[in-house]
């Protein structure tokens, strides 16, 4: 036997194994591991850490971080069913923060991030030289003293964040997000619904130009900028549908040294004006203008768009659909639990939401039937007496 042969092939065996990439593996919460902390802290590059439905909350599931792990943190069922809430709206703490340089491999999708109170800044997401990519979530209700009520991304971060509803968050700059310092991140097909902040209701830009498309970005409030604050930025928004912000300044509000550019973008019935201060000179331009959206129906936050809508793909001149949701008013006012059909298991649906943490209604606004900006106890009992016939028809029920 040629020894020498057979342990050069051996040799170049062991080198092949040693240098294969290893199988990715599928960590299960809570079947494998207790939170979602110990599920990221148990992968490694590479694994999926898949998250049942259920409402997780306390410790392991706040404050949680990838440790620079390029992992997909994904829900089984979408954000609908499965829920990450803060344990108290009076104790500071966040969701989750990116700061060991994760990039846009890192992945978290899937989940309601609500009611979180974060101390300097990101209520729901911190991202700080880091660019994960944040996609399909629900990111509702969070808070901050610093900036951004919803997702803070500072110091060269660039994440994607794609297919969102940011909704109902605060903060002093960036209700919505912040792109702070060299921050130029991917926003795309989200839906910005009533966040607020003192400069920049939905965005915040400063020293950063991100790519903003395909959002729709309605009924957000400001002193200055409803919709967008930019300073020493330059973004750029395309097929956006900017409307119903509330401000003193106009919709997108440049205080010094930015320049934002639109195309294809319907700016139209903010409180402080539409085409004015740093975006006056493009209406008319580049596909640009200001016509009523004409969503199916405002008084329930349902955005998508009607047929004759001029942000549909046929009703335009870019030929393209404008803003983050699709043609079409399919939906049944007050049908909590999606089955087409308002009796009282809807009823049900939002005592097992409102009180022990159930499934979100979707899409969530159609269940706030007194139409207060929220769905909570008060819609509960509105639609118990509607149901019986000694109550009045929910809001959305002409």
């Amino acid at each position: 036997m040629n020894f020498s042969k057979l342990y050069f092939a051996l040799s170049i065996i062991i080198l092949i194994v040693a240098v294969s990439p290893a199988q990715s593996a599928t960590i299960h919460v809570p079947a494998d591991q207790p939170t979602i902390q110990a599920g990221i802290d148990a992968a490694v590059v590479g694994d999926t850490v898949l998250v049942a439905d259920g409402t997780y909350t306390g410790p392991g599931n706040k404050n949680m971080s990838f440790e620079g792990k390029n992992i997909v943190l994904k829900s089984e069922n979408g954000p609908e069913v499965t829920r990450i809430v803060s344990p108290s709206p009076f104790t500071p703490t966040r969701g989750f923060v990116f700061e060991s340089g994760e990039d846009t491999t890192a992945i978290i999708d899937g989940f309601t991030i609500a009611g979180f109170r974060g101390l300097t800044s990101g209520g729901a997401i911190s991202c700080i030289s880091s660019s994960p990519s944040i996609l399909n979530n629900i990111i509702e209700e969070n808070s901050t003293v610093g900036s951004g009520g919803g997702i803070n991304c500072t110091f060269n971060s660039n994440p994607r964040i794609i297919n969102n509803i940011i909704a109902h968050n605060s903060s002093p700059s960036g209700g919505g997000i912040t792109c702070i310092n060299n921050s130029n991140s991917i926003i795309t097909g989200n839906t910005f619904i009533g966040n607020s902040a003192r400069w920049g209701g939905a965005i915040y830009c400063n020293r950063s130009s991100p790519m903003i498309s395909n959002n729709t970005i309605v009924m957000n409030s400001a002193r200055q900028g409803g919709a967008l604050f930019s300073i020493d930025s330059s973004p750029m928004l395309d097929n956006c549908i900017i409307a119903f912000n509330s401000d003193t300044t106009g919709a997108v509000f440049c205080p010094s040294d930015s320049f934002p550019v639109l195309s294809c973008t319907n700016v139209y019935g903010n409180s402080g004006g539409d085409w004015v201060d740093c975006i006056a000179s493009q209406n008319g331009q580049n596909g640009n203008f200001s016509s009523d959206p004409l969503f199916c129906d405002t008084s329930t936050f349902y955005f998508s768009l009607r047929d004759n809508s001029p942000c549909a793909p046929a009703n335009n001149s870019c030929g393209v659909l404008i803003g983050a949701l699709d043609v079409g008013c399919g939906l049944i006012c007050a049908d909590a639990n999606g089955d087409s059909m308002v009796n009282v298991d809807d009823v049900d649906f939002l005592i097992d939401f409102y009180f022990y943490g159930g499934a979100t209604p979707f899409p969530y606004f159609a269940s706030d039937l007194n139409c207060d900006g929220s769905v909570n106890i008060a819609d509960i009992t509105y639609l118990a007496a509607y149901i019986n016939g000694t109550g009045a028809a929910p809001c959305c029920v002409e």
